[in-house]
């Protein structure tokens, strides 16, 4: 009796859903090429709050994986293509360090690489994404060496289990999370859904100039740097008043005790400028000021 081949599964994606997705097809049976763009394998995430332990759970993944299963690191997902009888696929990939393009065959493709990746709107074309109703400011504090110090003290006697838990503070239309020994910060503000635009700045300078790489660096230099400098300068008063330091246009020092509805929104994040409406072009930018 002839032996059946292995079937094989062409995972795009090599992040924790992708090496999970591994794992159960290679149990199963099935031979599994995994393709991700990434020219090795993640060794860390600084940054990740939705996973707090992102590294650790994908590290353990990826050290467990079935030996049936081929990883190829540095390939970005390019297209795919199902046979005429469907039952195989065909996907093509690029080489991110020769810039070649190769074929990979197999029965199965998982686009496990995010929800608005190639692979997954070729699967879904019309998806939309909609909106949760709150934006998300995020940022992370490293306080090596300053362990000791007095705001230290304060925040670990309110958060007694920072660096071990996921701390969460819950307030009317807000809430904010401390998940990592870095305190790695997330704030979740209640706001109307920003407008985004589909073009983005230095895509669009791109496109406007192409070949003519002076124009577009121009051009893109005349459209951020309003905006950073705006940034900049709010970004610097908020900190001068949450201070208590003496403000230019303030006849008094900031007091949170006794602070006006307006003075206590100047401090949202959501009036920093040009959050809701970034401009496409140098004139827009140099306008909105």
């Amino acid at each position: 009796m002839m032996k059946q081949p292995q079937p094989r599964a062409v995972v795009v994606g090599g992040s924790i859903a992708g090496v999970s997705c591994a794992h159960t097809l290679a149990l199963a049976g099935w031979d599994v090429v995994v393709l991700e763009k990434l020219r090795g394998p993640p060794t860390g995430s600084s940054t990740g709050v939705g996973v707090v332990h992102w590294a650790d759970i994908h590290g353990l993944l990826y050290n467990s994986t079935p030996q049936q299963v081929l990883f190829l690191w540095g390939h970005l997902f390019h297209s795919f293509s199902v046979s005429n009888n469907k039952k195989s696929v065909k996907v093509k990939a690029k080489v991110l360090q020769s810039g070649e393009t190769i074929e990979v065959d197999g029965d199965l493709l998982v686009a496990a690489d995010g929800c608005l990746s190639s692979g997954s709107q070729s699967f879904l074309p019309d998806l939309k994404l909609r909106y949760s109703g709150y934006c998300a400011w995020r940022g992370v504090f490293d306080y090596s060496g300053i362990e000791d110090s007095e705001n230290m003290k304060w925040i670990r006697a309110v958060y007694p289990g920072l660096g071990k838990c996921l701390c969460f503070d819950l307030a009317p239309g807000t809430h904010n999370a401390f998940p990592n020994k870095r305190i790695n910060w997330l704030w979740y503000i209640n706001q109307p859904e920003p407008e985004l635009k589909t073009q983005r700045c230095w895509a669009g300078c791109l496109r406007r100039y192409p070949g003519n790489l002076r124009c577009v660096l121009r051009e893109y230099k005349a459209i951020r740097s309003p905006v950073t400098s705006a940034q900049v300068l709010k970004s610097r008063r908020v900190e001068m008043i949450k201070q208590g330091l003496k403000v230019a246009g303030c006849d008094e020092l900031f007091d949170p005790s006794r602070a006006s509805l307006e003075e206590r929104e100047e401090l949202e994040p959501k009036t920093m400028p040009f959050t809701s409406d970034v401009p496409l072009r140098g004139t827009e930018a140099l306008s909105s000021l």
